[in-house]
């Protein structure tokens, strides 16, 4: 049974490239802080918009910050998703007609640091990640800035012992060949480490959703998450190969 002080959150995903943030806070506040930088990427607080406070709409201080005149229980807000730049593609959230990322990390509050999550998507938009729902469909999240989901209209998942992948978008290669580069990789670390991953590993893959010159990927990892953003069209003669180095690099 979920305890009655914990913090609820309900995100709500527009294909018009909005999201809405709804949460029942554990502890009031009457002040409240988003992170504007993340590395190399600026102004992602400049996002949020029609910040509210048990209804009301709240003051803003400076980007990214509010307050409130007395403790509110109760926040809003809508945050205007707008189309990344070829260096911050990998570390904020972003969204397509078809598919993107959700990160809590430029979603939240600094402050909410544990809370359960419900998402509401699209019609016929599925999301994963590397925790498991509970039965409810609702997510319990203990560290947000991990937190990376890939929401989207045709994501395809791949499970193996070693890892689970979830790949989106039309490859010149199959999406075992993905899933095997990653494994193989993380085969290699195990033997070479002796540590094996409290979490199972997640990769998601998708395509680049802007231009970025001559770089043809773009990646990150998160906790247990390795995000890969590849140009489809990039001239690779061995993508078997190159996702090994990719996967070497991120893992």
């Amino acid at each position: 049974v979920q305890a009655q002080t914990q913090t609820r959150i309900k995100i709500t995903v527009s294909p018009v490239n909005e999201i809405a943030v709804e949460a029942d806070l554990a502890v009031p506040s009457r002040s409240w802080s988003f992170r504007n930088a993340y590395a190399g990427a600026l102004g992602i607080a400049e996002r949020i918009d029609g910040f509210r406070a048990n209804g009301a709409l709240a003051r803003r201080l400076a980007v990214g910050e509010f307050r409130s005149e007395q403790n509110a229980g109760k926040i809003d807000y809508i945050v205007r998703v707008r189309r990344p730049s070829a260096a911050d593609v990998a570390h904020v959230t972003w969204l397509t007609e078809d598919h993107g990322i959700l990160m809590f990390a430029d979603l939240l509050p600094q402050a909410i640091e544990a809370f359960t999550v419900e998402f509401v998507l699209p019609s016929g938009w599925t999301i994963h990640s590397s925790l498991t729902p509970e039965e409810n469909g609702h997510y319990q999240v203990f560290e947000p800035d991990e937190g990376m989901f890939f929401v989207g209209r045709t994501i395809r998942r791949t499970s193996k012992k070693e890892l689970e992948s979830f790949v989106t978008g039309t490859w010149p290669f199959k999406d075992s060949v993905a899933s095997n580069a990653a494994a193989r990789v993380m085969e290699k670390y195990l033997d070479l480490t002796g540590f094996k991953l409290p979490a199972k590993p997640v990769v998601m893959i998708a395509p680049l959703p802007v231009q970025t010159g001559s770089t043809k990927w773009r990646a990150q990892t998160r906790g247990s998450t390795v995000l890969l953003l590849m140009d489809p069209q990039a001239q690779i003669g061995n993508w078997k190969g190159q996702l090994e180095i990719i996967f070497t690099h991120e893992v």
